[in-house]
C-alpha cells in the first residue's frame, strides 16, 4: 500500500513540475542578440510576455518595453491601455504593445535598444530585462 502511494506521489509530483515548466529564454531579446530586418505579422500577449511572430522567427520580449523619445511620437500610436478614472493627470507613455501591425523590426549586437519601422516612421524601444 506504501509502495502505491509512493508511486502516485511521485507521479503527481512530476506533473506538476512538467506543467509549472517556464517559457524559454533563448528567444527572449537581450543585448548581445542580433536582429536582421523581420516583418513581424502577428503577436500574442501572455501574462506580460509579447511573443512577436513573422514567418522566421519567434520573438518574446516584455509588453512594457518604452518608447525612447524627446518630446513626440508620430500621432497614429494610440493609447491602448488609457484608465477609464486616474485621480492624477494621466500622461500617455508609449510602450510596445501600443503598436499595431505590421512592422519591421531590427536589433544591433551589442545594444540594449530595437527599432520597429511603420508607416516610414523609426522607433526605439529600450529593452527591459
Amino acid at each position: 500500500m506504501k509502495k502505491k502511494a509512493l508511486r502516485y506521489s511521485i507521479l503527481l509530483l512530476s506533473i506538476i513540475v512538467l506543467a509549472c515548466k517556464k517559457e524559454k529564454n533563448e528567444d527572449f531579446i537581450t543585448k548581445e542578440m542580433k536582429i536582421e530586418s523581420d516583418t513581424i505579422r502577428k503577436i500574442e500577449l501572455n501574462r506580460g510576455i509579447l511573443t512577436m511572430k513573422s514567418f522566421r522567427n519567434n520573438i518574446h520580449l516584455y509588453s512594457w518595453c518604452p518608447l525612447e523619445y524627446k518630446n513626440n511620437f508620430p500621432s497614429w500610436i494610440e493609447d491602448k491601455h488609457e484608465p477609464d478614472f486616474s485621480f492624477d493627470k494621466y500622461i500617455f507613455k508609449p510602450c510596445i504593445s501600443d503598436i499595431d501591425l505590421p512592422y519591421e523590426i531590427y536589433k544591433k549586437a551589442n545594444e540594449n535598444y530595437f527599432f520597429l519601422v511603420k508607416n516610414k516612421d523609426t522607433l526605439k524601444f529600450k529593452i527591459v530585462e
